[in-house]
């Protein structure tokens, strides 16, 4: 009997000795296994590409309506914040290609409707205000007087000649010009309803706008002579809204409208032309931020919630006029998702602005997280 025991407090010493010995070694095992590193998730802000749209990297945490640049200092750039509240900086500057940032306040403060800084005397600006009028500076923000009561917004001017074009909003809204800047301004165009995103292609000698129960207006020269269009636009509210007329091909035209209002069957999302305004077509539905036209390329970017659209702007080369009047019919134009695009942008994301420095070496834009106001 005690042999037996003896036997078997052995047999039991060893299977503790054994279990104590697989125990030790897996938690050994466990500890020697490599942490997984968490990797960061791209956060919204301002982003920078090096190449055309296709990577990106993150330059500051700042959202921004625009972003403009300086002729002379390449690292010297402009965010319009554009707050409601008058306490905070309506824009900031960078002297260092947006590391660090100086917050400006325009007159009193609050909001800005609009903002355009002169490309060659990056001091002079002009800030349409809500509350102050359109003000103007001419020491880079440091001090600002009142030049008129308009309150403007789509404000564009012009590289060569300093020339400005904008939206005043009233009983409708007028397209005006200013050739002295913004000291007095000339009215282009009266419309009489709501007009949105007003584009002046200054190289082409183009100005376009979407008109509210109007469409697609365009004049080809300076805002003489108007055209209206708005087959397959109708029941669209702009209100929500950009418009992209492309460089090269005169009769490609982009435009996102993103409201109905519930008016007929008009469908929200990304319309394209290729008849110069004359007709329009859903390309893509849904929501949509903002849109670039690479300039070499001529490749046209939507930016959309969960990436890029991609209309390619070099067509091929055709042997004879049969083909190019099938392609035309075929639209060879397509927009299609690009997984080539848009990396390093945050997941989930639109962008409100894509715009590209003055030697169009880099491509600059905003990444806001899409909320259930932007749906």
């Amino acid at each position: 009997m005690s042999r037996n025991r003896k036997i078997l407090s052995s047999i039991l010493y060893f299977v503790l000795i054994a279990f104590h010995f697989i125990f030790s070694t897996a938690q050994l095992i466990s500890q020697e296994k490599p942490e997984k590193k968490e990797t960061k998730e791209a956060k919204p802000g301002i982003y920078v590409s090096k190449d055309n749209g296709k990577n990106w990297k993150f330059v500051c945490d700042k959202i921004a309506a625009k972003i403009f640049f300086c002729a002379k200092d390449e690292k010297k750039m402009f965010l319009q914040l554009g707050s409601h509240r008058q306490t905070k900086p309506n824009f900031c500057v960078s002297k260092d290609a947006g590391k660090t940032w100086t917050n400006v306040k325009v007159a009193g403060g609050g909001w800005v409707n609009d903002l355009v800084v002169d490309s060659k005397n990056s001091k002079l600006m002009l800030a349409s205000t809500f509350r102050f009028g359109l003000q103007k500076t001419s020491d880079g923000g440091k001090t600002w007087e009142k030049v008129s009561n308009n309150r403007l917004k789509y404000m564009q001017i012009s590289p060569d000649n300093g020339h400005i074009f904008a939206l005043q909003s009233g009983m409708g809204c007028i397209i005006v010009k200013s050739e002295d800047n913004g000291k007095t301004w000339k009215n282009v165009k009266q419309i009489q309803s709501y007009g949105s995103s007003l584009t002046v292609d200054f190289k082409n000698k183009r100005i376009a706008i979407l008109v509210d129960n109007f469409g697609f207006m365009i004049s080809n020269d300076m805002g003489k002579t108007w055209k209206s269009y708005k087959k397959g636009l109708e029941g669209a509210n702009v209100a929500s809204s950009f418009l992209v007329l492309h460089p090269k091909k005169k009769d490609v035209m982009f435009a996102y409208i993103g409201v109905s209002w519930g008016r007929g069957s008009f469908k929200p999302g990304v319309y394209k032309s290729i008849d110069g305004g004359k007709s329009w077509k859903i390309v893509k539905e849904g929501l949509a931020g903002s849109a670039y036209i690479v300039p070499k390329s001529g490749n046209v970017l939507l930016s959309t919630k969960g990436g890029f659209l991609v209309c390619k702007g070099k067509a091929e080369k055709k042997k004879n006029k049969k083909e190019k009047e099938t392609d035309k019919k075929k639209d060879e134009d397509k927009l299609n998702w690009s997984k080539d695009y848009g990396k390093g942008l945050p997941k989930d994301s639109i962008l409100q602005f894509i715009t590209a420095d003055i030697k169009v070496k880099n491509i600059y834009a905003c990444a806001i997280k899409v909320t259930r106001r932007h749906r």
